[in-house]
Formats: structure tokens, sequence, C-alpha cells
């Protein structure tokens, strides 16, 4: 029997780290910003220039979906 390798949140997260995301919300929203880090309860974006924009942390509950531009767009 062939087992197969399960991915953690890890080996999602640790290569897109340090890139330009979007993050989409349960209830529709798109926020975009540089993923900075993350934890087991919340994933944390960085404004990029904008320094009118804060940090922001998003808890995973309220996330669906996170992609980076070299993944294409999943609507």
């Amino acid at each position: 029997m062939k087992s197969q390798k399960i991915m953690t949140l890890d080996d999602f997260m640790q290569p897109r780290l340090g890139k330009r995301g979007d993050v989409y919300l349960v209830v529709g929203i798109k926020i975009s910003g540089v993923l900075d880090s993350y934890d087991h309860d919340a994933l944390f974006l960085r404004a990029s220039a904008d320094a009118a924009r804060p940090n922001l942390m998003v808890l995973w509950s309220a996330v669906t979906t996170v992609s980076t531009p070299e993944e294409g767009d999943p609507a």
C-alpha cells in the first residue's frame, strides 16, 4: 500500500510567506496584502506600500481562500 503525504498548514503557507496574496473571506470580501505570518488561529497581512492601511489579522475561521498571483484567481 502506497502512503500519501498529508499537506499541513505549514506546507501550504511557508512557500507563500513574503509574497503578495489575496485572502477571500466567508462573507465575500477580498483582502490583498503581503502574507506576513500565521499561526494556528490567524493569518497576518501587511499592507504593501500604503501607510494609511494597517497590518491585518484575519482569523482562519473567516477565511475561505488564500492565493498568490501566480496561482490564478479562484473565482
